[in-house]
């Protein structure tokens, strides 16, 4: 019997280092698993800092690209009504002209005229006071 209560307290002495060996590498394990995730939040808090950054980039160049977009069409319009302006004063001085006594010589843009008038005599002027009859 006395073997007997011998290999027990040699098996329970074995079961208990054995415990404490697996607790020791729990402890090991928690403490790399605690170190991971230390680090995983720091890369986290570094992402969301630069995600960030970037949303404020991103909202910047948007209203950049908004405010451009906006110039050029303005840009356009103007453009478009210059050109009908420009387009509708050249039909009207050209049949004008051509109905009147004036030679037309040529316009440039928004330049006065330059015209000879039935007795060979040359001027210069703007539209409206070229054409008179």
């Amino acid at each position: 019997m006395m073997e007997a209560i011998k290999k027990k307290m040699q098996m329970l002495k074995l079961d208990k280092e054995n415990a404490l060996d697996r607790a020791e590498q729990a402890e090991a394990e928690q403490k790399q698993a605690e170190e991971r995730s230390k680090q995983l939040e720091d890369e986290l808090a570094a992402m969301q800092k630069k995600l960030k950054g970037t949303e404020d980039e991103l909202d910047k160049y948007s209203e950049a690209l908004k405010d451009a977009q906006e110039k050029l069409e303005l840009a356009e319009k103007k453009a478009a009504d210059r050109q009908l302006s420009f387009h509708n004063g050249t039909k009207k001085v050209t049949l004008t002209l051509a109905s009147s006594r004036f030679t037309y010589l040529g316009q440039c843009g928004h330049l006065p005229l330059r015209f000879r008038d039935a007795t060979g005599s040359t001027g210069h002027g703007a539209a409206e006071r070229t054409v008179e009859r």
